[in-house]
């Protein structure tokens, strides 16, 4: 399965500015706690048939996310130039209920487990589903060069 993000439009838009957070500027925000975001559960289940599970060119890497990452354009930058040169996708693993990769358009996937254990089984669900080559930390990958 492969992510529909544009990389070559994902660096081109790349900016160091934030959005703003419109659930804040309208007052409405659902209530929500920092392990456990406000979200809205699936009213179907997803149908793995429509799927493709083999991918023959994409390499799939997990980066880690578990605090605020320090230059996320750099990153962002950086893993979309190798996904369009080297098709090395990244799929972000936060342990926080927002990300800062969202806004760039990488796939995020959110590690909400109540203890470490649970929250290392479903890295490991998150790593087989998506056949993840390797997974690093944000603070490693920012370092990469």
């Amino acid at each position: 399965m492969t992510p529909k993000t544009d990389f070559v439009a994902l660096l081109a838009n790349l900016s160091p500015h934030a959005p703003t957070d419109l659930d804040l500027v309208l007052g409405d925000a659902p209530a929500s706690t920092p392990d456990r975001p406000a979200l809205s559960k699936p009213t179907t289940a997803p149908a793995t048939a429509l799927w493709t599970l083999r991918e023959e060119l994409n390499t799939y890497i997990g980066i880690e996310v578990k605090g605020a990452i320090k230059a996320p354009e750099a990153l962002a930058a950086r893993l979309g130039a190798a996904a369009v040169e080297r098709q090395i996708i990244p799929i972000f693993l936060s342990h926080q209920s927002r990300c800062e990769m969202q806004r760039f358009g990488f796939r995020v996937e959110l590690i909400q487990g109540a203890t470490p254990a649970a929250c290392q089984a479903q890295i490991e669900q998150i790593r087989r589903f998506w056949n993840l080559a390797l997974i690093v930390s944000a603070d490693d990958a920012v370092q990469m060069g």
